[in-house]
């Protein structure tokens, strides 16, 4: 345990740096994450209020 806290302390910068890009991508996860949950629910309330249908048909099949 002590060489790890002695190589955390002697290269601070790099420490720092690493906890910086942690940070910033858990951040950047937790953003997408919402912003697509946000987005799905927007859908759902527009298919709502103008009472839309999705229709899935496979390419080059004909429907009778």
């Amino acid at each position: 345990m002590m060489i790890t806290a002695r190589s955390l302390l002697r290269r601070r910068r790099r420490t720092a740096l690493t906890i910086a890009g942690v940070a910033l991508g858990a951040a950047t996860y937790m953003v997408l994450l919402a912003a697509g949950r946000g987005l799905l629910e927007q859908f759902r309330e527009s298919a709502k209020i103008l009472g839309a249908e999705v229709v899935v048909q496979q390419r080059d099949v004909t429907s009778a």
